[in-house]
């Protein structure tokens, strides 16, 4: 008998609310040991306890490589710190997303449709969180952070140039909140067959809203990318609910202002997006130019790479050997650890969207695959947009729950017993 998964979809669910900088702080020495990576090492707990559930497949042992190959680059990093500390934080709070999805799922449907609920809860309570954030211009958990010892924590986080405070959600920045927000935003259709219309449009117009709140272009972009995705590939009728959705950012775009001011959207067209008036290079040109100067940078060491934090490294020492910032995380970990790392992470992305259209395509199941695959694509933009390390952990989540749905079919022979699948 399987066993039921409720006390791991449940930190799982702490892991996803769970604001960042609010924690242990007041115990000297563990500032910042917050709620968040209190729940990612109770995962990890939780998938070494239930090791038997963990299988050597090919993804699984991919990511292994993955993981090992990053460990032996810090024999030849640049900086011993800076790699122990890279190292470190990706076996701790990135890596762990895949391993625990063998524990979440174990073929057991009460476990797949709790999961998805309280991914569900997640979703709809951060976007209420941030629709409330932006019209009060208060981050809740601001005035807590300020009084950690923790420098990178302000009550200035989230303004933008307009002179607004966008939505930073249980986050301590706007980015990486937007990218969760747009991931969670089509994961939470996988069991779109259960759910009631009217609520799926209703959440799927807070969900928006909330997504705009956040002043993300990058969020927006994705998300406007990924729903025209989606509609091209859907065939029922369920998917008015995204063409509502996104037919709502226009709306609100033109209508936002009249409630909060009228030179809002103004302002941020004004100083965000139009080049002409902007005083620096527009953030789709700075963003490709710093991938082309991180990715000159890989070549000279590509086998491989420089070490484990080697390129975050190079970027903030006091002589700031390259001139650029964020990059994709697929240049990252070229640069870090070479062609071979970098082979084997895109085996893993082929593979997981390769097995994500199989599901699709072929299962009987009234699972909604194409919100699983949608969502993976969606962090796939975002981390190769501007890498944010707080995705990584939703990257290999996704990573393992297609693996584990792909798996699990297989076994009940949804894919015709074709043996080369």
């Amino acid at each position: 008998m399987i066993r039921s998964a409720k006390v791991e979809t449940w930190v799982l669910f702490l892991y996803l609310i769970a604001p960042y900088g609010v924690g242990v702080s007041f115990i000297p020495g563990v500032d910042s040991f917050d709620l968040v990576k209190f729940s990612v090492l109770s995962l990890i707990l939780i998938s070494v306890y239930n090791y038997r559930y963990i299988r050597l497949d090919t993804i699984c042992k991919s990511l292994l490589l993955f993981s090992g190959l990053y460990v032996i680059s810090f024999i030849y990093s640049e900086n011993y710190l800076r790699s122990s500390t890279d190292i470190i934080w990706f076996i701790l709070t990135a890596i762990p997303g895949f391993f625990i999805t063998y524990v979440l799922i174990r073929g057991n449907e009460k476990n797949i449709i709790s999961l998805f609920k309280l991914i569900d809860i997640a979703f709809l309570g951060l976007s209420t969180f941030a629709l409330l954030e932006f019209l009060l211009q208060y981050n809740f958990f601001d005035q807590y952070r300020i009084y950690t010892s923790d420098s990178r924590f302000n009550n200035q986080l989230g303004t933008i140039r307009t002179g607004y405070k966008a939505s930073m959600g249980n986050h301590a920045s706007t980015l990486p909140f937007a990218y969760t927000l747009t991931s969670l935003f089509f994961l939470r259709l996988f069991l779109i067959s259960n759910k009631n219309k009217t609520y799926l449009m209703l959440s799927s117009a807070v969900g928006v809203l909330a997504i705009i709140c956040t002043f993300s272009r990058a969020a927006i972009l994705t998300l406007i990318i990924v729903s025209v995705f989606y509609l091209l590939l859907e065939k029922k009728n369920k998917i008015l609910v995204l063409c509502f959705s996104v037919l709502m950012i226009a709306i609100v775009t033109m209508s936002v202002p009249k409630f909060i001011d009228s030179n809002v959207i103004e302002n941020y067209i004004e100083k965000y997006i139009n080049p002409l008036s902007a005083l620096e290079k527009t953030s789709a040109d700075s963003r490709l130019n710093n991938n082309i100067t991180d990715l000159k940078f890989g070549l000279e060491k590509p086998i491989f790479g420089r070490g484990a934090g080697a390129l975050y490294h190079n970027k903030t020492t006091a002589d700031f050997t390259l001139d650029s910032s964020d990059s994709s995380y697929y240049i990252t970990t070229f640069v870090d650890r070479g062609l071979m790392s970098l082979s084997v992470l895109l085996y893993v992305t082929i593979i997981t969207f390769r097995n994500g259209f199989r599901l699709i395509r072929n299962s009987k199941s009234n699972h909604n695959y194409l919100a699983l695959i949608c969502s993976f694509f969606a962090v796939f933009i975002c981390i190769n947009g501007s890498q944010r390390i707080e995705l990584l952990f939703i990257f290999f989540l996704l990573v393992g729950l297609i693996n584990q749905f792909y798996y699990f079919n297989k076994l009940r022979n949804v894919f015709h017993n074709n043996s080369h699948l």
